[in-house]
């Protein structure tokens, strides 16, 4: 049963990795909503 635990393993870095991405997506949006205003704003002065 060494199958069934090389499985879990898998699994278990798998959903670590999911849970990575997930963070490091959220924290790119966060990101670009915090630079978002500051660019918007001057090119709305521009205009």
């Amino acid at each position: 049963m060494t199958a069934t635990q090389e499985e879990r393993e898998n699994l278990s870095s798998y959903f670590t990795s999911i849970c990575f991405e997930l963070f490091a997506f959220s924290y790119l949006l966060l990101t670009i909503t915090a630079i978002f205003p500051t660019v918007i704003f001057p090119l709305q002065s521009y205009q």
